[in-house]
């Protein structure tokens, strides 16, 4: 599991430039700055700022080999997922709800799993089809979740329903899928 997890980052690393969506480009060149401009050297301050990213390598290469892709291209496919579906927001503003008590936790992990393997299943779709438009495929139910998911992410506070709705929505979603 290590080596496999460890050629996966290897593969990811260099290809980050090209599959990150602009959303994540600018939060990644963000956070660079910040760090940066707080003291940290440049190359470091890349390398942490790609850590949130870097982290996805081991379901991003799993899906790479069972699908028969490159870690590139299944990334790009992944990450442009994510951000089209807000996944990549609500997941960072996940960690920003306050839990009172482990069963607040276990559900914000659970949550986190549901989006995470809706995520997968709509880049499998992706890959196989050979085209993101899979999701538009499901017509007006996309486009009613698709809005839901907008102004769950959006402004104000991830609550924990909030976080919960969106993950059932997007499995609903992904477990509907031709």
């Amino acid at each position: 599991a290590i080596t496999r997890h460890r050629e996966g980052i290897a593969a990811l690393r260099p290809a980050l430039d090209d599959a990150l969506p602009p959303g994540q480009k600018a939060v990644l060149a963000e956070e660079e700055r910040r760090l940066a401009t707080g003291g940290v050297p440049s190359e470091l301050a890349a390398d942490v700022a790609r850590i949130s990213v870097l982290r996805l390598a081991p379901p991003i290469s799993r899906i790479a080999q069972e699908m028969d892709t490159g870690v590139p291209e299944t990334a790009r496919v992944f990450l442009g997922i994510g951000e089209h579906l807000r996944i990549a927001d609500l997941t960072a503003r996940a960690r920003t709800i306050k839990m009172s008590d482990y069963y607040d936790r276990l559900a914000v992990a659970q949550a986190l799993a549901q989006l995470s393997a809706a995520q997968a299943a709509f880049t499998r779709d992706a890959l196989r089809s050979g085209s993101a438009a899979v999701l538009s495929e499901q017509g007006n139910r996309f486009v009613r979740v698709k809005a839901s998911l907008d102004e769950l992410a959006g402004e104000g506070a991830l609550t924990l329903s909030r976080l919960l709705v969106a993950a059932g929505q997007l499995s609903e979603l992904a477990a509907a899928a031709p």
